[in-house]
């Protein structure tokens, strides 16, 4: 076993320690030109485990085994970025990405402590780091994750370098320490591991729960799907500018929503039905025109 490699899993198995998780989904991402014109789409490993059963979710021990590690440096090679979904009864993880040595610095200066901290690009004059925060599961737990995963949407959004999407669940993929991250084109270097859990991301969320914010009951797709997203997009919003210690202005607020949900291609009815419901205009004349002025300035 070559040098190299032995400190790629070395780098990997003190990532999986870090986050004391009964399981973990590793997926693969498409990530480079040729495998995205080719529409190839994220997939998971399925593979044996140790008791020979066909799984999708597996110890840390199943992915250090040769035969696994082997199976993913290969797709890593293949042009897809490789990471991991940290599975646990006790924990949730909150991933933070693409964070400058800056808001690093600035993260820790307000108290956050992350349980990991890896680097996914290396350069001497431009280094950028993904942390993941652990934080204790709730006796309410459904209501308190997506509490957690609208707060950290609204982190990402101010502290990420790059275009973090909505997330779709609270454990989003975590890139794996020891393969090769296509967008940077650097190796993922585990930076620090440390077992321990976050109080201030606690203190934040109980901030967010002040909110009001509501988890759906409908179904992506539904009638009700896209009067939920710009409720949820435009308290998030406001959660954000109150993190940051701005002023919430329904103007600025309004207009952030509308940019973003034309931009992710919702039809002017649904918006200029969201903008009635807000009751900051009343009739549906007035709504398009408002959208049109919050469009244009």
């Amino acid at each position: 076993m070559t040098k190299t490699k032995i400190a790629r899993i070395d780098h990997f198995s003190n990532q999986l320690a870090s986050f004391e998780a009964d399981k973990f989904q590793v997926i693969f991402h498409p990530a480079t030109e040729a495998l995205i014109e080719k529409g190839k789409a994220p997939f998971c490993l399925k593979a044996y485990n140790a008791q020979g059963v066909k799984d999708q979710f597996f110890t840390a021990d199943d992915l250090l085994t040769d035969k696994l590690f082997k199976l993913m440096s290969a797709k890593n090679i293949e042009g897809y970025d490789v990471t991991i979904v940290p599975k646990s009864k006790t924990y949730h993880y909150l991933a933070i990405s693409s964070v400058t040595s800056v808001k690093l610095k600035d993260l820790a200066s307000l108290g956050f402590a992350p349980t990991l901290v890896t680097t996914i690009k290396g350069s001497l004059h431009s280094k950028l780091y993904d942390l993941v925060c652990r934080i204790d599961k709730h006796k309410d737990d459904d209501q308190y994750a997506y509490n957690a995963q609208m707060f950290i949407w609204a982190l990402n959004k101010s502290v990420s370098t790059f275009r973090v999407p909505r997330p779709k669940s609270l454990e989003a993929p975590i890139h794996a320490a020891g393969f090769k991250h296509h967008g940077t084109g650097s190796f993922v270097t585990c930076n620090r591991s440390l077992k321990r859990s976050c109080t201030e991301c606690v203190a934040q969320i109980q901030k967010a729960k002040g909110m009001k914010l509501t988890a759906p009951a409908v179904g992506a797709g539904s009638p009700d799907d896209a009067a939920f997203y710009l409720k949820a997009l435009r308290e998030t919003l406001v959660y954000k500018s109150r993190l940051l210690g701005d002023s919430v202005i329904d103007d600025v607020i309004d207009r952030k929503v509308v940019r973003q949900a034309f931009a992710e291609h919702y039809s002017g009815d649904d918006v200029l039905a969201f903008l009635m419901s807000q009751g900051h205009v009343k009739a549906r004349e007035n709504a398009f025109e408002h959208a049109v002025k919050l469009m244009t300035f």
